[in-house]
Order: structure tokens, then C-alpha cells, then sequence
């Protein structure tokens, strides 16, 4: 009486085969997947034969394979994504390579005809076997995803922190800001800023955006609770939503200079307000942060006077302040201030008594625009951050 064929049976023929399944399995995939003409057909084959064994494996003990928390599924994965296969392609691999397997079950089980319901049996458990990987795959994908994540932010906030304070550029350097997406041939303006309206993320997304071209990204990252970044064109598309202070374009090898002309602009300009920044709108003002003598000279000149007034000596500088910026034309500043023309002559005369200055003068009127770029805000004498630098006894 003839041997029933049973899946075990059929399973242990399989295995007889495995070498030949498993190089179809790799012959099928280069074919199939052009990302994968990379990977040698031995290593794929190899990776194939394991797919084999797991599949006769749940054959013969009639279950699929549980969950590994470091298995094979994992491993071949994990090697595949180090190998800079996309998930998608892992996934179909599998499934080209499952293909081979239960085609030629199938053809087996016909050939020692197997019951229909065992055929049936051992052609779910296939597939299960598939899903089992599929879970498996998108699972370490997953955790991978995380980590390179991770990998990457601490990456470019290390990257941008060494560029910015003006080390020398190792020659470690040039590869890794590649592997970041950039150009290092290419000169990059230094950005530091905060969007006044929107989200943080938002804000550090668009930068990226606007602030790349073909062939070099931007590097963007949060350094000292504000978001700094090197981009080859300027982002002037979301001036509108934030502060952008913009250093003058430079090499790898000088962008410590352009942080610092970025650090000044940004010091000097209302945080409130939005707008882009950069030395040629700044002019004048960005000597003022690497002049902090003359700052505090100009101050003991034009703002102590004022202190014994209280607020109203705030009134008189903001006065002062709005006088100037209307070029010292009297009706224009009495209309901004919404006051009459007589009020404001005798405030900006009260201020000339006070301080002994004349604001005829025209050395008072360069002092007065210097001492007044270094407010923190009108309705206030007190000095924007990072205006004065260290402090030094005055001689």
C-alpha cells in the first residue's frame, strides 16, 4: 500500500531542495527589483535558503513562527537597511522569495498528491509565515527609524556647533557634513532667528525648505534655545513669520565669522517684530556689540540723566527716539506721538537740559542713534541683551 504524503513529507522533500529554490528565489529578485542588483546573488540566495527552512520548518510542526524579539526577520532587515534597501523593497523581496517556495509546494503536493486539505493547510501556513516576516520587518524598520533619527539630530547639532564656533575644519569634517546633505564647497550664510508666530517646528521645517538648493541642503538644528541654521539661499519666504538675522556668506572654514556677524544683527534688532536682517540693513549698527566702551560712555552721557525723572524720563527718551526716527521734523513726530507740537518742544527741550547736549548737534544726533540702537524696547532705559559684551571698569 503507497505512503500517504503528509506536509511533513513534503516539507522534508523541500529541504532536499532548498539550495535550488533558494537560488530561483535570488535569480526572481534581481530580476524583479533593480535596488537590489547591489547585493551579490550568494548573499541573497543565502538569505532565501533561511526563508526555506523557516517555511518547511512551520510545514513540519504546523504552526507559523512566533514573535523573536531579536530573530531572523529582524536581523535580515536590520543587515538590508545597513545595506540602504528601502523597506518596501525588503518587503517584496520577501515575497518574491516566498513566491518560489510555495510554487514549488505546490507542485510537489501534486506530484505525491497531497490531500487537498493538507495542500490547503500548508499553503496558509505559508502565507502566515509571510505575514509573520512582514511584522517582524516593519517592526525593526520601525525601531531603526528611531535611532537614525536620533543619530542624525545629535549629528547635526554637533556638526553645526563645531562650524559655527570657528574651529578649524578637520578633514573628519567634509564627510560628515556631506553624509548631511550638504555641499562643502559651497559657501553658506549663518541664520539664527525665532518665528514670532506658528510653531517651532514649523518654523525649523520651512528654513530647511527654503533655505536648500539642488545638490546642498540646509542644516538646521536648535542650539541654545533658538534655531540655528547654514543654508545656501536665503529663506526671504518666511521673513513674514519670524526673526531671521543672516551672516554674510562664507566657506566652511569661515563661518565662525559669519556666526558672529549673525549673533550681532540678531542682538541689535526688536525680537518681536518679523523681518529678515543682514549686514547691509543693519549698516552702521553692527559695530555697536564689538564696541561695548563706547556704548556704556554713551549711556552715562544720554540715558542716566534721565533716571532721577522716572517715567518720565522713559517719555523723554522715547520722545527723543521717535524725533529721530521721523528726521526731526516737528509736525511728523507730534502726529506719530499723538501729542501737540508745543509738547514735544518742550520735552525735546527738557531732554537738552537734562542731558546738556543739543539736538541741533550733528555729533549728538550719531550718538543719540547709537545709544538709542542698544534699547531693549521704547517705554524702557533698560539696554537689549547682548548689546554691551563683557564688562569693563570705564578709565
Amino acid at each position: 500500500m503507497p505512503m500517504v504524503a503528509t506536509l511533513a513529507s513534503v516539507a522534508a522533500l523541500l529541504r532536499a531542495e532548498a539550495e535550488r529554490i533558494a537560488r530561483k528565489a535570488a535569480d526572481d529578485i534581481h530580476r524583479e527589483l533593480p535596488g537590489y542588483a547591489s547585493i551579490g546573488r550568494d548573499d541573497l540566495a543565502g538569505s532565501a535558503w533561511l526563508n526555506v527552512a523557516r517555511g518547511m520548518s512551520s510545514l513540519e510542526e504546523g504552526e507559523a513562527p512566533r514573535d523573536v524579539p531579536d530573530g531572523e526577520a529582524r536581523r535580515t532587515t536590520r543587515r538590508r537597511i545597513r545595506q540602504g534597501m528601502a523597506i518596501e523593497d525588503i518587503i517584496r523581496a520577501y515575497r518574491i522569495s516566498l513566491n518560489a517556495i510555495h510554487d514549488r509546494f505546490i507542485e510537489v503536493a501534486r506530484e505525491r498528491s497531497l490531500p487537498a486539505e493538507s495542500t490547503l493547510r500548508g499553503s496558509t501556513l505559508l502565507w502566515e509565515v509571510g505575514d509573520w516576516f512582514v511584522a517582524d520587518a516593519v517592526k525593526e524598520y520601525r525601531t531603526h527609524a528611531v535611532s537614525e533619527v536620533v543619530r542624525r539630530s545629535v549629528e547635526e547639532v554637533d556638526v553645526l556647533r563645531t562650524l559655527l564656533s570657528g574651529s578649524s575644519v578637520d578633514p573628519t569634517l567634509r564627510p560628515r557634513v556631506r553624509a548631511l546633505g550638504m555641499d562643502p564647497d559651497r559657501d553658506h550664510h549663518v541664520v539664527l532667528g525665532h518665528p514670532t508666530s506658528g510653531s517651532r517646528e514649523q518654523w525649523a521645517a520651512d528654513l530647511a525648505r527654503y533655505g536648500s538648493t539642488p545638490g546642498a541642503a540646509a542644516l538646521v538644528a536648535e542650539i541654545s534655545g533658538r534655531t540655528a541654521a547654514l543654508v545656501t539661499r536665503i529663506p526671504r519666504e518666511i521673513a513674514g513669520r519670524g526673526v531671521l538675522a543672516v551672516g554674510p556668506a562664507a566657506p566652511l572654514r569661515d563661518l565662525g565669522t559669519s556666526a558672529v556677524a549673525a549673533e550681532h544683527i540678531l542682538a541689535l534688532v526688536p525680537g518681536e517684530i518679523p523681518g529678515l536682517h543682514d549686514p547691509s540693513t543693519v549698516s552702521w549698527r553692527l559695530a555697536i556689540p564689538v564696541t561695548p566702551l563706547a556704548t556704556r560712555l554713551l549711556r552715562r552721557r544720554y540715558v542716566e540723566p534721565l533716571m532721577d525723572e522716572g517715567d518720565f524720563g522713559v517719555i523723554l527718551l522715547d520722545t527723543v527716539q521717535a524725533h529721530l526716527e521721523h528726521d526731526r521734523v516737528v509736525r511728523a513726530t507730534a502726529r506719530a506721538l499723538v501729542i501737540h507740537q508745543n509738547t514735544l518742544r518742550h520735552r525735546l527741550a527738557r531732554f537738552e537740559e537734562l542731558t546738556g547736549c543739543s539736538l541741533e548737534s550733528t555729533n549728538t544726533i550719531v550718538e543719540l542713534s547709537w545709544v538709542l540702537a542698544t534699547r531693549r524696547d521704547t517705554g524702557t532705559l533698560d539696554v537689549r541683551p547682548g548689546i554691551t559684551g563683557e564688562e569693563r571698569p570705564l578709565p
